[in-house]
């Protein structure tokens, strides 16, 4: 499966990158393949590998790798998203010496996918969905949220176990899919 993913697109590497302005944010593909063969941590160890692996791209536009695949730009290579943010502001909102204090912070994010996921990480995991309600109904993404927070159970409970023990199914739809 493919999906998009951000990259902050300020590599730490560039000389003066902390003192420029400007949106540098970029979305890439991310491949992700389920073949079952893989532990559940050698799966998300590849993964993030994967991941990390982009990052010399993080600065070329869908447009230019749609033209590396000769898709064309009529091609979509991906139709969601998923973000995870990672905004470093517990150090400022913490810092005593500061004259500055951050507080209740709250972010809305529009994206012209159909479906974007983010991911924050605070004392737990928060995840957000935001769709197009002109192509999905509240409840098909409510069945969808419901996949989603079976299969991290199933990830957190199969530590050890194989990712084709992975399920999106819950126990309820599992057997009502076998009485069908």
């Amino acid at each position: 499966m493919v999906f998009g993913t951000t990259v902050s697109g300020r590599p730490s590497d560039m000389g003066g990158i902390n003192e420029m302005v400007g949106l540098f944010i970029n979305t890439l593909p991310l491949r992700v393949h389920v073949d079952g063969k893989l532990s559940v941590i050698d799966w998300l160890k590849q993964i993030q590998d994967n991941q990390l692996s982009r990052i010399e791209h993080q600065h070329s536009g869908l447009s230019e790798i749609n033209r590396w695949l000769e898709f064309g730009n009529t091609t979509s290579l991906f139709e969601s998203l998923v973000v995870f943010e990672n905004y470093p502001l517990g150090n400022v909102a913490q810092n005593n010496d500061s004259p500055i204090s951050i507080s209740d912070v709250s972010v809305t994010e529009n994206t012209h996918y159909p479906i974007t996921v983010i991911a924050s990480k605070t004392s737990q995991l928060n995840i957000a969905i935001s769709y197009d309600c002109t192509l999905f109904e509240r409840e098909t993404v409510v069945i969808l949220c419901e996949h989603l927070l079976t299969i991290f159970e199933s990830i957190v409970s199969n530590m050890g176990g194989e990712e084709k023990d992975i399920t999106l199914l819950n126990s309820l739809d599992s057997r009502s899919i076998l009485s069908s």
